[in-house]
């Protein structure tokens, strides 16, 4: 976990977030991994929101500028449905102009795959 030792040693990093026991806001998937997540719990964090917000890679990339590929989320969420007693929330905004209903789809697939 070298990557997440400063952050857990830190008081005003990850161990701040641990008093509340959850990440209401939702967090950025662009840097969540396995060793993130592991840090996480041993923070003590026990929920987490991700910032999914759209199924639809276009009105992620284009209307949203999130530049969030769909393999990304793939990536992030098996790993955090992995960690035992961590409770995932994630976080959609339905009905975005020019979205259409076929690309509401991977909201439907992720929300299988979180619960």
């Amino acid at each position: 976990m070298p990557k997440c030792r400063s952050l857990l040693s830190n008081t005003t990093g990850i161990r701040h977030w641990a008093s509340h026991s959850e990440t209401p806001n939702g967090l950025s998937m662009k840097t969540l991994d396995k060793e993130v997540f592991d840090a996480i719990i041993v923070a003590g964090i026990v929920r987490i929101s991700l910032a999914i917000q759209s199924g639809s890679d276009y009105i992620r990339d284009k209307i949203m500028r999130k530049h969030l590929s769909r393999e990304k989320i793939y990536e992030v969420v098996g790993p955090a449905k992995s960690c035992p007693n961590l409770f995932i929330n994630a976080f959609f905004i339905i009905g975005m102009p020019e979205e259409i209903s076929f690309e509401r789809s991977l909201f439907q697939k992720l929300r299988t795959l979180l619960h």
